[in-house]
């Protein structure tokens, strides 16, 4: 086991991590890592765990992307990062232009917009977000669409 990187230990490949990075909108905090957005919290309770943009095949397998021109700006109470992530794997190809925004009155826009350059069968692209289990279990939460249609869950256990 002495011989073994400690990567491949701890992550099992022998690649370095992504730089990870904390920014702050206003008194939400999260990490930003190529590309995904992880733990956003307020204090100690974590509202988000996860967003990102995503693409599964039809197998359900991840498609890995590319992030290209990234670019991170932080500024008093709040960030904006934007890049490209580009998907292609076998027959699929799929560009995202990202952008995300944080201010100073504890919002934080995630933003995509995404161009098929090919034909392909997917069973997941577009945008995921995932939910701290132990915050969230048992409580309700409300999706407002881009129409200001507001909709009401309750998260089971």
């Amino acid at each position: 086991m002495k011989d073994i990187p400690i990567e491949v230990l701890w992550y099992g490949k022998n690649e370095l991590l992504p730089k990870s990075t904390v920014l702050k909108a206003g008194k939400l905090e999260l990490t930003y890592e190529s590309g995904i957005i992880r733990n956003i919290k307020l204090g100690d309770h974590e509202v988000v765990r996860m967003i990102y943009v995503s693409v599964r095949d039809h197998n359900w397998a991840t498609v890995i992307p590319t992030i290209r021109n990234e670019q991170i700006e932080e500024k008093e109470g709040g960030f904006t990062i934007s890049y490209q992530s580009l998907f292609n794997q076998d027959d699929i190809q799929i560009d995202f232009k990202v952008r995300i925004s944080g201010t100073d009155e504890n919002t934080i826009v995630f933003d995509i917009e995404g161009e098929a350059l090919s034909d392909f069968q997917t069973n997941r692209t577009g945008f995921c977000l995932l939910h701290p289990i132990k915050e969230c279990i048992g409580k309700t939460g409300e999706v407002v669409s881009p129409d200001g249609k507001i909709e009401s869950f309750f998260f089971q256990s």
